[in-house]
């Protein structure tokens, strides 16, 4: 009996098949699916290599890679016939150009809060440029990056008493700048990991230095965000849950963005 029921579903799944083939939709790789899928598939795969190439968080040129990926995808988007498809591409499209531009604006805000911190980062693009001379894996030599990494060491020391001179800075500007210098620790430290242990040279020379550097730049990091000015601190109001107030139009655009049609004083009557 068993037998006769398998040979009879076998039966039922190569007519199924069969069917399918004739009307031509077992042939499409992307039957069942939108128009717009075959592009946001390339574009997870892509994304996810440029994060995984440029590691360091904040960096130039990690901007700049992203805002060049969304802007090619926002073009190949809007070269889509939005009016010619079903309801179900149309969605996907809706979202992925919502998805595309609120990526944009993310990294136009840290662009403009990088160029607002970056007075504190004077040895920033020396220790950028070491890192991407490590992706591509070009030779060092040891005595010259000790030495080199002395001078930026100098460099932080430098510009960490300078800080202690300066005024506090609003929350948003000392966590990117705070986040901004243990980047440049992590891109260090690639470099260190790379050669150290490896190049007789390097192993020899650079230990020492870049020791040195990486506790300067942690506790760097550390004095940054010690400079965080709370306007209104939040006090905890017994439910354990402190939170940072984001302001009116931030919220706003937060339940735009979740497509919420509503505004914050309709949403807060309605709970009423």
């Amino acid at each position: 009996m068993r037998l006769l029921r398998f040979f009879i579903a076998l039966i039922v799944l190569i007519q199924a098949n069969f069917a399918l083939s004739q009307s031509g939709k077992a042939t499409d790789t992307y039957y069942q699916t939108s128009d717009v899928q075959p592009l946001m598939v390339q574009y997870d795969a892509d994304r996810g290599n440029i994060n995984r190439f440029y590691t360091i968080t904040n960096s130039p040129e990690r901007r700049e890679r992203l805002q060049q990926l969304y802007k090619e995808y926002q073009q190949q988007l809007l070269q889509l016939d939005f009016d010619k498809m079903n309801s179900s591409s149309q969605v996907d499209y809706i979202l992925f150009k919502r998805t595309i531009d609120n990526e944009q604006r993310l990294l136009a805000k840290e662009e403009k809060e990088y160029k607002a911190i970056s007075k504190y980062f004077p040895f920033g693009d020396e220790i950028y440029k070491l890192e991407k001379l490590r992706r591509r894996g070009a030779f060092m030599k040891g005595e010259e990056l000790a030495h080199k990494l002395f001078e930026l060491n100098k460099q932080v020391e430098e510009s960490s008493k300078s800080l202690s001179q300066e005024t506090s800075m609003e929350e948003a500007l000392a966590l990117r700048a705070e986040g901004t210098a243990r980047g440049l620790a992590a891109a260090l430290k690639s470099v260190f990991d790379f050669y150290n242990g490896y190049d007789p040279q390097f192993t020899w020379w650079v230990p020492k230095t870049y020791e040195e550097l990486e506790n300067a730049l942690t506790s760097y990091a550390s004095a940054l965000k010690g400079k965080t000015h709370k306007a209104n601190p939040q006090k905890d109001d017994g439910s354990g849950i402190v939170g940072n107030p984001i302001g009116k139009d931030e919220l706003i655009r937060n339940l735009q963005y979740e497509m919420i049609p509503y505004s914050p004083d309709e949403l807060i009557g309605i709970a009423n």
